[in-house]
């Protein structure tokens, strides 16, 4: 192939493409519940309400170590939410509910345990339905 060759040769241009029109709904719908997830949210809500009968207000208040580390953790502040352990975080534990994964903290306290200010001493077989004890946070490699 020469130069004048080269310069005869015509390119086709590339097809437009056709505009997309998004479809709009009259009604916008709610995603459906499936019945997997209607049978889990039966389970949470009976698991969460046996927390609460058990727990009361914060766990740790009406701990009998609470006079012993009342300088560790302070009084309660807040409203109480449920709380993960840590042996059973919730990303451990996806779709398993159980009395024993799960205790009621104040705000205050929940905030303090998840940036690990303090931990939970527990037992593994008992979990939340056993004791629980805040200890000091001790960081994974200091020295003793």
């Amino acid at each position: 192939m020469n130069a004048s060759n080269s310069q005869k040769l015509a390119l086709p241009k590339p097809r437009r493409r056709a505009k997309v029109v998004k479809r709009l709904r009259a009604k916008s719908r709610p995603r459906p519940v499936s019945a997997k997830r209607r049978k889990e949210q039966r389970i949470v809500a009976k698991v969460l309400a046996e927390v609460r009968e058990r727990d009361g207000s914060c766990r740790l208040f009406m701990n009998t170590f609470y006079s012993q580390h009342a300088a560790l953790i302070g009084p309660c502040e807040g409203e109480t939410t449920p709380a993960h352990l840590a042996a059973w975080r919730r990303s451990k534990t996806r779709g398993q509910h159980s009395r024993k994964t799960i205790i009621r903290l104040c705000e205050r306290h929940h905030r303090m345990y998840d940036t690990h200010e303090f931990d939970l001493a527990y037992s593994l077989e008992f979990g939340g339905d056993g004791a629980v004890q805040p200890i000091p946070h001790v960081k994974k490699g200091a020295a003793a």
